[in-house]
């Protein structure tokens, strides 16, 4: 009965019949199904963000599993515990949780547990930049899905392999995977996955151009994080909806959004958006030529990023900290920003912060005199941002026409 509710996105009702399931296993002295009562309990709080909580009842319910020797449920626990810590950062620590799990879910020939670990240890390499042991990762663990022909399992990959090929920043392969995703997770009625799906597949149109299209996508994705009381989701299409804004010039529109977007990432300890959000604001700052209240957010969010291990996100912090430091006639901090950008972008195979770190640095040559120069680079730069089908590479074009 929780579980239907949970589907549903009611949390409340579902907090309560589980609640109501973990009483009476305590009466009856069974463990494990305490265990699986707390199990989804912390997912619910989870879901809802309130973090702590849901820590406390996964530790608990891990304990009591381990206590009944039962696989399924350790598994389940194991898996919980390293999504935590990946959303809060703590990648080594999600690391140990997962390959602990891998171990015994290969030991005990538990293929869909083995297909979620897999997965999970994928999205830690895609964040390192490991793209390419991440995508082999995704693909074993969707062919051993397919054989034992689980929807929601495929609805998972299809969800990373479309997160990992827009890191790459092939947004045509990545809305590809985000349809077929956003298919099943309606087949299947799972509402809070549809509000995300939508905003992810919201943004490779963003990315493409095509703006009207994006607001539709992100509007359904906001309509349903509210209905639910998704905090989480909440803060991921403001967040959008404010960079949306942004780039059609509302700039009191977008600087509106962000706050609020900031606060519920804070709220449910979500590094990546509360890093995504403080670029946002430091692109909104550098069109306002604050540039010093630009770098102060900046400099937040590089070291968010840096914390966190996400070269995506380092890369993209770097190149924005280059743009306000150069606008800000700090040409010496700039260029090692956007050094420091392109370095990691090439190292991973990040073409578009390579790219928009070969502008910037073409920028600087142009300021400097070097004009041959500047234009051998911004041309090398608007070529790769074409080719990835980038909205930017318009603004790259322009910029060399004048030069």
């Amino acid at each position: 009965v929780a579980q239907l509710w949970r589907i549903k996105g009611l949390y409340d009702l579902a907090a309560h019949w589980l609640a109501v399931g973990v009483t009476t296993a305590q009466e009856l002295d069974d463990s494990v199904g305490e265990a699986l009562a707390l199990s989804h309990l912390g997912g619910i709080a989870q879901q809802k963000g309130d973090i702590g909580v849901a820590e406390g009842h996964w530790r608990r319910g891990l304990d009591l599993a381990y206590d009944a020797d039962d696989d399924d449920t350790i598994l389940t626990l194991l898996t919980q515990l390293g999504d935590l810590a990946d959303d809060r950062g703590q990648l080594t620590m999600a690391e140990m949780y997962w390959r602990q799990g891998l171990t015994l879910a290969e030991s005990k020939g538990k293929t869909e547990a083995k297909i979620g670990l897999l997965t999970f240890l994928g999205h830690l390499l895609r964040k390192r930049g490991n793209y390419k042991q991440a995508e082999m990762n995704y693909r074993e663990a969707l062919d051993l899905a397919e054989s034992v022909d689980n929807k929601r399992l495929r609805l998972n990959l299809m969800t990373d392999l479309g997160h990992l090929f827009a890191a790459r920043d092939d947004y045509a392969g990545a809305q590809g995977y985000y349809q077929s995703a956003l298919g099943l997770a309606e087949g299947l009625g799972y509402r809070e996955r549809i509000s995300y799906l939508s905003v992810y597949y919201g943004d490779m149109l963003f990315y493409q151009g095509q703006w009207d299209e994006a607001a539709r996508y992100y509007g359904r994705g906001l309509f349903l994080a509210q209905e639910m009381g998704h905090r989480g989701n909440q803060s991921l299409v403001l967040g959008q909806l404010g960079q949306l804004a942004l780039v059609q010039g509302k700039l009191a529109e977008a600087a509106s959004l962000w706050p609020d977007a900031l606060a519920l990432a804070k709220a449910v300890q979500n590094p990546e958006q509360i890093c995504v959000i403080l670029g946002y604001q430091g692109d909104c700052w550098l069109i306002q030529e604050q540039y010093e209240k630009g770098e102060e957010v900046v400099k937040e969010a590089v070291n968010v990023a840096l914390q966190m291990g996400h070269n995506g996100l380092i890369c993209a912090s770097l190149y924005r900290l280059g743009m306000l430091a150069m606008l800000a006639g700090k040409e010496d901090e700039a260029l090692v920003a956007f050094k420091d950008s392109e370095k990691i972008a090439e190292e991973v195979g990040l073409r578009r912060w390579l790219a928009l770190g070969w502008w910037g640095q073409a920028q600087l040559m142009a300021q400097g005199g070097g004009v041959a120069e500047a234009r051998e680079l911004g041309e090398r730069a608007a070529e790769v941002l074409e080719q990835l089908g980038h909205y930017g590479a318009a603004e790259v074009r322009a910029w060399l026409q004048q030069l």
